[in-house]
């Protein structure tokens, strides 16, 4: 990730209004820049986290309905039971978005 070029700016403008040494502001932007990534992968990882929560309540927690042997149920929700081969075609879907979204 490049840091804005704004913030660099701002960062070596003041550094020499206070008259900092050239390696101050050189560890200066190279700390704001360590910093950024690492705030980036926080992120990220959060976001992650946040898409398998999500990714385990669609996939997970569906149980037989009684009324319809064919059916399953997840609280309001209600689908179809896969047999043969669309079990191995959904298997394969979830899969390759599994390794798109990583």
């Amino acid at each position: 990730m490049r840091p804005p070029i704004a913030t660099i700016f701002v960062f070596v403008f003041s550094a020499a209004m206070l008259k900092a040494s050239s390696t101050e502001i050189g560890v200066g932007i190279f700390g704001y820049v360590i910093l950024a990534e690492v705030d980036r992968w926080f992120e990220k990882r959060a976001r992650r986290k946040e898409l398998d929560k999500l990714w385990d309540d669609l996939t997970s927690n569906w149980k037989p309905d009684p009324e319809f042997p064919d059916s399953e149920v997840n609280g309001n929700l209600s689908r179809m039971q896969l047999t043969g081969e669309n079990k191995i075609l959904y298997g394969r879907i979830v899969e390759l978005l599994v390794r798109v979204n990583r």
